[in-house]
């Protein structure tokens, strides 16, 4: 289905909230979304101190990498055995 049609395959849901997921934890001071009606992944930073800085890209690997250079990312804990 195309983007915005109110119709969405629930694999496609789960994997945009398990990507959304996955961003939010490693940029827990960014603002994350995907827009559905856009079809591309948002990010806002900065926004506690006023208006912050809007971000936009295809895929969240995309996001990922523009959020990398303003955000930072925290280190990842080692796997829990």
């Amino acid at each position: 289905m195309p983007a915005g049609t109110g119709r969405e395959d629930p694999g496609r849901l789960a994997g945009i909230r398990a990507a959304q997921r996955e961003l939010r934890a490693r940029f827990p001071s960014a603002v994350i979304w995907y827009g559905r009606a856009t079809g591309r992944w948002w990010a806002t930073v900065d926004h506690q101190r006023g208006p912050g800085r809007l971000y936009k890209a295809r895929i969240p690997a995309e996001l990922a990498a523009l959020l990398h250079g303003r955000v930072g990312s925290p280190p990842r804990r080692p796997p829990v055995r």
